[in-house]
């Protein structure tokens, strides 16, 4: 089982109380007192005036809330309320559900490359196996933990080599453990989790927790990892997990002479999972970081078989290329850091905010018998549009300027300043706040994968990944760098980004660009000094080659 999302963080405080506060929904709903309460508990309050209220119970799942708020409201209000309550609490559980899941992935990809850090300096057996579960202990606490491997392969029976923690009030006796774990290897277990195991010791009944990881290798066991916990202290589907894929890396600096091979199929496997987990984040763009890392690799060999010009010299090596894939499959990481609702963003306003414009619309057309069916039109159009026209460009204009007195008698404009920033963007779906927002991911990436401690031969895995915005002329980011100063393997994943981001047909946002038109944006980059001429040459030259997988 996963550890649940405790009730509090079901609520985003400061977003919730922003939109009840915001003016256009409290023409339409004019609330005054909300709270929201989990087991006697209050959990949220918006108050404005003291009102009578009435409750009503919402449920998610498992998990009932209490919902208290104005008595007065109108049945369709108070059924508006719990409606968006529940939209509320659900997504804001489910973005909860993805951080977690986000860092957990994070968190194992840094693991691993920490612990094979740590076990390459190791040349002996006893030093590998003590070592490992040091390290082991910081990334997966326990609070006793043995480690079994097999002293030869004939009688393939398992010796204890290293322990590491408090044994007392864990372990019957030392036969016990072998027991135990003789039992688990004939019935050939996998890696599994056993809460709440009794047995009595010293005529005290006593209740643990275990977790046992196999140490495998081509597909024979030769040893074990038991992990103990007390009986307040579960293990989670998480750390089976993290422990299945520390028990593979320790296997393989145990078996040395398939160290690499492996440690570059777990490295792929963890880096994938960590790109579906980002993928899951951003639905808008899945598949983009997979389609990158071909794009860009086969970009690279395109420029290895270059036989004249400045890049005929140019060879990427099999670890530079490797780089090169791993760099696009990991360009995006940082979007980790970029706000769910920039991230996630399809049209100008969200479905939410466009319902609240149209209600206020509707609302002032009932009450002051005026028609504002053609303003609602621009407004839904532009809302959608991609690439804003200039009527209603200047419609917008129009719009936001007309004035509507509310039930207060104060003046307001029909568009707010948000409002109108927002659907007058002319292309694209995102204001330049939010553009600005989302350009740090680039940073991100740097910051997330310099933390890593990768091996030699990925040592500029974050430079690469992390300047694939830059341009020639210094007018892209983070950094604003020019020229030499942007790496190669950058450049090339430069033109592979935008490329795949003009043809992609998975962007609800906008439709796909033919390849022709593609190839003329990036030419005009090329002629403004943004993009190198001849990597561009070579690009269009060997785009049948290079496009072809992505195609397939």
């Amino acid at each position: 089982m996963e550890k649940a999302v405790p009730p509090k963080r079901y609520i985003n405080k400061k977003q919730l109380k922003k939109y009840l506060d915001d003016p256009s929904f409290q023409t339409f709903i004019p609330l005054q007192q909300l709270k929201i309460i989990f087991n006697d508990k209050l959990l949220f309050q918006f108050s404005k005036n003291a009102v009578n209220i009435q409750s009503s119970k919402l449920n998610l799942g498992d998990i009932e809330f209490d919902i208290e708020f104005d008595s007065n409201l109108s049945l369709e209000q108070s059924k508006y309320i719990l409606h968006l309550l529940k939209h509320h609490l659900t997504e804001t559980k489910e973005k909860s559900n993805l951080g977690n899941e986000t860092l957990e992935k994070y968190k194992e990809i840094n693991s691993i490359f920490q612990l094979s850090q740590t076990l390459s300096t190791a040349k002996y057996l006893d030093d590998v196996c003590a070592d490992a579960l040091k390290e082991v202990q910081s990334i997966l606490p326990f609070s006793y933990c043995s480690l079994w491997i097999q002293s030869n392969k004939k009688d393939k029976k398992l010796n204890k080599k290293v322990e590491l923690g408090d044994i007392k009030g864990f372990i019957v006796s030392t036969d016990w453990e072998e027991r135990l774990i003789d039992q688990l290897l004939n019935q050939k277990q996998k890696a599994n989790i056993y809460n709440s195991i009794k047995f009595t010791q010293e005529n005290e009944a006593k209740v643990i927790n275990i977790m046992f990881c196999p140490l495998i290798m081509d597909e024979e066991i030769f040893g074990a990892i038991v992990y103990f916990r007390d009986e307040k202290s579960s293990f989670y589907s998480g750390d089976l997990k993290l422990s299945t894929s520390l028990g593979i890396q320790i296997s393989h600096s145990l078996q040395n002479t398939k160290l690499f091979e492996e440690i570059e199929e777990l490295f792929d496997s963890v880096t994938r999972s960590l790109i579906a987990a980002i993928d899951e984040r951003d639905s808008t763009t899945s598949g983009h970081s997979a389609r990158i890392s071909m794009l860009s690799e086969r970009f690279a060999i395109a420029v290895n078989e270059t036989q004249s010009g400045k890049y005929k010299d140019i060879s990427f090596s099999a670890q530079e290329l490797r780089e090169v894939r791993y760099a696009g499959l990991l360009h995006d990481i940082g979007k980790i850091g970029v706000k769910e609702n920039i991230l996630k963003k399809v049209n100008k306003l969200n479905d939410d905010k466009m319902e609240a414009i149209v209600n206020r619309f509707l609302l002032i057309q009932y009450k002051d018998k005026i028609s504002l069916e053609k303003e609602i039109e621009t407004i839904v159009r532009s809302c959608t549009s991609y690439n804003l026209s200039e009527e209603d460009f200047q419609h917008l204009g129009k719009i936001k300027d007309q004035t509507y007195i509310d039930t207060n008698g104060s003046t307001h404009n029909l568009l707010n300043e948000y409002e109108y920033t927002c659907l007058s963007v002319k292309h694209g779906n995102l204001t330049w706040d939010e553009i600005k927002e989302m350009r740090k991911h680039a940073e991100g990436t740097a910051k997330i994968l310099k933390k890593i401690k990768l091996p030699k031969d990925l040592k500029n895995l974050a430079f690469i990944a992390s300047q694939h915005h830059e341009k020639l002329d210094g007018t892209g980011y983070p950094l604003g760098l020019k020229d030499k100063d942007i790496l190669l393997a950058s450049q090339i994943m430069c033109i592979a980004d935008i490329y795949e981001a003009l043809v992609a047909k998975d962007r609800p946002y906008k439709p796909p660009l033919p390849v022709k038109k593609a190839l003329e944006i990036i030419q005009m980059e090329v002629d403004e000094g943004k993009i190198d001429l001849e990597l561009y040459e070579i690009f269009k030259e060997k785009l049948y080659d290079i496009d072809r997988r992505l195609r397939k």
